[in-house]
């Protein structure tokens, strides 16, 4: 095996819902020695500590988080036109 030391080593897993990545990162966290970073925990705190006047801009257009926070509790992923 490669000494890592010299290197940062990053590895993205893509994929599906329920298709494994986090379980994989983990494994590859576990045996490598390495941060596992979970992005989609990230955003959820995000929205889900948003205030009333929190909002992203994407494409142009203004998205209210506690709307969309609303959205998500709904079982709705985000707003139709993202």
């Amino acid at each position: 095996m490669k000494n890592f030391k010299s290197k940062k080593l990053v590895i993205i897993l893509l994929g599906p819902p329920g298709s494994g990545k986090g379980t994989q990162a983990g494994l590859l966290a576990d045996k490598l020695n390495l941060y596992y970073l979970e992005s989609s925990k990230i955003i959820e705190s995000n929205i889900m500590q948003a205030k009333r006047d929190d909002f992203e801009i994407i494409n142009g257009k203004k998205y209210s988080l506690t709307e969309e926070r609303e959205l998500w509790r709904k079982g709705i992923l985000n707003t139709p036109e993202v």
